[in-house]
């Protein structure tokens, strides 16, 4: 294996598990949402077809696809750490109702949150702590 290989291997981990530890330290480590939790939240917030959600640390995108499959509901996310957040591209290509999902690279603290119906965030207490303000 040639050195370009190597120092391509490295850069991705650095990258992957450098944002993972920033994401943690930021807000919080990615923690799957359980499926029949994402339900319940919905049913809770009363989401209707149209809405807009936003997932703040939306990780590999498993809330967004549920609004936007089962509850026609426009979905966006922000995600700072890189493997989930390529994971949730994959999720989104494979996703039928892609048009109404969006991910972004982002930092949610710095994100608007006016256009949003809904805001899911599964965070720490300081991260939510910071959070109040919005």
């Amino acid at each position: 294996m040639s050195d370009a290989f190597w120092i391509a291997v490295l850069l991705f981990l650095f990258a992957t598990v450098g944002t993972a530890a920033w994401a943690g330290i930021r807000a919080a480590p990615w923690l799957p949402t359980r499926r029949k939790d994402i339900r319940r939240l919905f049913d809770l917030a009363e989401l209707k077809a149209g809405e807009t959600v936003y997932d703040l640390g939306c990780g590999d995108g498993r809330v967004l696809t549920v609004a936007a499959g089962e509850y026609q509901a426009h979905a966006v996310g922000f995600e700072i750490s890189l493997l989930p957040y390529l994971a949730g591209l994959i999720r989104r290509a494979m996703n039928p109702n892609r048009k109404n999902i969006k991910l972004r690279f982002a930092d949610f603290y710095r994100a608007s949150l006016k256009d949003a119906d809904v805001v899911y965030c599964f965070l720490t207490p300081s991260a939510m702590q910071k959070l109040k303000t919005k």
